[in-house]
Parts: structure tokens; sequence; C-alpha cells
């Protein structure tokens, strides 16, 4: 414990991977643009790191022109569409088996960046704790599921960029408790 956690207002930057159609990813990019003015977010401001806390401010952007920014202080979401199959050693297993999301930070040029892998949940709808997989608030019950989890790898991934800031006696992060 100890480490840094993301201060400030922070910059989410979105990736598509996959096929998405537009009302996907409305259903991501309205949860990810008004989910820093929420009271349940407000929580996520007594994380701290020597004298700054986390900011409630989200601000959304994305890839211009096929672009990423690049941006050390801001939070980059790989979220993957149903007709990706994804397995990673560092989560160590496989998409829908072992876990439905992830976060690490990779270096650039000595810089460190955090990222958060998040998989649409529609392959694995039952198992991922959605009571109702037929009748989703949207009409997509596999982003439904997916913004649940956004939410709680946003927090993880605020809280313990690095792995070594907010977690538990037994290694669970704050959202994991």
């Amino acid at each position: 414990m100890g480490g840094g956690v993301l201060t400030g207002a922070t910059k989410i930057y979105i990736l598509y991977y996959g096929s998405w159609n537009a009302n996907q990813k409305t259903i991501a990019e309205t949860f990810l643009s008004h989910v820093g003015t929420t009271s349940w977010f407000n929580i996520e401001k007594t994380y701290y790191y020597r004298a700054s806390s986390i900011s409630p401010k989200v601000y959304i952007k994305g890839p211009k022109n096929g672009q990423v920014p690049n941006d050390s202080q801001g939070l980059y979401l790989l979220l993957s569409s149903s007709d990706v199959s994804e397995g990673s050693a560092e989560a160590g297993g496989t998409f829908c088996v072992n876990y439905c999301e992830y976060h690490l930070n990779f270096y650039v040029d000595n810089v460190a960046y955090v990222l958060g892998f998040i998989g649409n949940l529609q392959k694995c709808i039952n198992g991922s704790g959605s009571t109702n997989p037929t009748n989703s608030p949207n009409g997509d019950a596999g982003v439904d599921a997916m913004v649940s989890v956004i939410a709680h790898e946003l927090v993880d991934t605020m809280s313990d960029p690095f792995g070594s800031a907010w977690f538990g006696a037994t290694g669970n992060e704050n959202a994991d408790k």
C-alpha cells in the first residue's frame, strides 16, 4: 500500500475493439460521461495519494482520425465486442472463464500508462451476475452487463493503477471486496 492513485480530473480514452454498433457505444459512453457526478462515485474521492484525492470529474475522450492520444495522466479503457475472443497471461487465463475484466500498466519511453480491459459479457451472460439476461435496461444484455463491470474496473483502476496503492489485507482492490 502507499502507491499512487489517479488524481485530478481523469480523461478516459475509450478504445473499441471488434464490431460495435452505434447503440452499444452510446450505452458505454453515456454511463462513463455521467458516472463522475454520481454520489456512488464520490466514494472514490476518499482514496488519495499524499495530499491529492481522486477527482469526481471524468472526461470521455477517444481516438481522433485513428490516432490514440498520448496521455500518461489518462485512463485507457479497451472495450471488446462480443465477437472478440481474449486471453491474457497478465490476467491469468481466458475472458469469460477466469475473468471479465482487468487492468494493468505499461511503459512507453519510461512513461507509465494505465489500461483497463472489459469485454462484452454476451458470451457468458448467465455466469456474469446478470439477474435477468433476457430483459436489459438498454436492450443489449451484453453491453448493459458490461457497464457494471466498467464501473467496477473504473474504481479499481483509479484507486490502484499500478497495483501498489489501495487494496485490502487479502490483496483485493476496493471494488473487489
